[in-house]
């Protein structure tokens, strides 16, 4: 069992079965849950973990990096270092015996379960040695679990729904619909094709341009699989005047040219 599942996935799930009968009695509240989901799985996780710290897709401010990784943070997925390392091997060796998080693997063994889960907890420097050099997020990454727990005892201190519909049942949300997406609605599996493909990789992944727009707000472009494991190192998963990918909006209105 790994930190995180001791530190933060069981807590958030024990916690949030516990809040239950608050839930009930306050189910509005669940929009803020989607709110705060969208702050930082999407903007946070998405736009910075994911785009900015492990694919290196787009340069921003200083302040925006912090806001970006804190918002990361937030959404209770994990260390930016170990998420890099890991999401770098996954795309180098995709939908084989070496991914550590291919949809090929059943929902279980695929995406953050099986990584998050099991007893895969080590980082790989060689495949982050740049991130290594960045001194915010290696204090991001040392201070992870200390930011999350006390920002959430904040939030309680104020109002214990705040904490309960927001980091609580955020990171809920946020770890269960990542595995479910990855492994349901953006890759071919048992010869099943779930979307069409523009290019010719050499894994499985496809994409799914209706639910990139009914969708949009959910997944900041997550339905566009193939375009991004074509291009993962171009922010913007559109590739097509028919596809739509929110993220890249977003990222167009904070990045600044790359420093040559």
């Amino acid at each position: 069992m790994t930190s995180y599942t001791k530190k933060v996935f069981l807590p958030c799930h024990v916690l949030g079965i516990v809040g239950l009968p608050i839930a009930v009695e306050n189910s509005a509240y669940f929009l803020y849950t989607i709110f705060f989901f969208v702050l930082t799985a999407q903007a946070g996780f998405e736009i910075g973990y994911h785009r900015m710290l492990t694919h290196k897709s787009f340069e921003t401010s200083k302040l925006w990096e912090i806001i970006l990784i804190f918002l990361g943070t937030l959404s209770g997925v994990g260390q930016p270092l170990f998420f890099a390392s890991m999401h770098r091997q996954h795309h180098r060796y995709a939908d084989t015996v070496k991914d550590p998080h291919s949809p090929t693997n059943g929902i279980i063994r695929s995406s953050l379960y099986s990584t998050y889960l099991g007893n895969v907890e080590q980082v790989n420097i060689f495949q982050i040695r740049d991130l290594v050099k960045n001194k915010t997020v290696l204090w991001f990454d040392r201070n992870y679990y200390k930011i999350f727990w006390l920002v959430t005892l904040a939030f309680a201190f104020v109002d214990i729904r705040y904490a309960l519909f927001g980091p609580i049942y955020g990171c809920v949300l946020s770890i269960h619909s990542f595995a479910v997406m990855n492994v349901l609605l953006v890759h071919t599996k048992n010869g099943v094709r779930k979307g069409y493909r523009n290019h010719d990789t050499n894994e499985n992944s496809t994409n799914r341009p209706f639910l990139a727009y009914l969708l949009g707000w959910y997944s900041w472009g997550g339905f566009l699989h193939n375009n991004h494991h074509a291009e993962p190192g171009s922010y913007r998963m559109d590739h097509t005047k028919n596809e739509f990918d929110l993220g890249r909006h977003f990222i167009d209105l904070i990045r600044e040219p790359k420093k040559p």
